[in-house]
């Protein structure tokens, strides 16, 4: 009799666990919003990246959510192209989908512009003002780029060299063999001519006579004389 209570008793139990699991295994599954992938739901689809962006998710928030650097690079954002965003903060640059010209000069040739050398990231915007301010040629790089309207934006400059390089880098070769083959290049995703670009960085050695400009084919940075003509890529920033 008691054995056989005990059996009933056991059975119960188990019985009862197993209930327990199956109700947990069914409370525990998540159904995540649209678009959301995880366990918890934390992450994005990396597969529509492009879609979350054109409905206003921010890139900082992308990244934060699991997609890579490397998915935002060439996607369309406010105006332009994704080429740099700072993973501390989510500022970031974006480059025209175009170039402005395929044949304009630095300016002011055998004229010392005030302030214009840097050739770090972030100060392309300062170097186009100062070359503004101090040079009244026409129809010059920075010139171009800060008269530029495009897709509804109007805060357009001409980047630094290092802003340049990035261009390269994240652009012009996606794919990351050190070399832009020409439009045909699918790693070439921002559309650059293998042709040398004008950045906003003057030659402070010889600032009167150089500034610096990239070649898209390898990224290469040299100076060259202020009144040579070459492409002109404008690039904006965004917070």
């Amino acid at each position: 009799m008691h054995e056989i209570y005990f059996m009933k008793t056991l059975k119960n139990t188990i019985y009862f666990f197993v209930l327990i699991s199956i109700f947990n295994s069914y409370s525990c599954t998540k159904v995540c919003p649209d678009g959301r992938i995880g366990d918890n739901c934390e992450n994005y689809d990396p597969e529509r990246v492009q879609e979350f962006l054109d409905n206003g998710v921010q890139p900082f928030d992308l990244l934060n959510g699991g997609i890579s650097m490397e998915l935002l690079y060439g996607k369309t954002f406010e105006g332009g192209l994704i080429f740099h965003i700072d993973p501390m903060d989510g500022t970031g640059l974006i480059a025209a989908s175009v170039d402005q010209s395929t044949g304009a000069e630095w300016g002011c040739y055998d004229q010392d512009v005030n302030g214009a050398e840097s050739m770090e990231v972030g100060d392309g915007f300062q170097n186009t003002s100062e070359i503004l301010s101090d040079c009244d040629q026409l129809g010059i790089a920075a010139r171009l780029c800060n008269d530029l309207e495009l897709e509804g934006k109007s805060d357009w400059y001409l980047p630094s060299a290092k802003e340049l390089v990035l261009i390269f880098e994240n652009l012009a070769d996606a794919d990351g063999n050190n070399e832009n083959l020409g439009l045909e290049d699918e790693g070439n995703i921002g559309k650059l001519l293998v042709k040398e670009y004008w950045s906003s960085s003057e030659d402070s050695s010889d600032s009167e006579i150089h500034a610096f400009g990239v070649w898209m084919g390898n990224g290469f940075v040299s100076d060259d004389n202020k009144d040579r003509n070459k492409h002109v890529r404008a690039i904006r920033s965004f917070e």
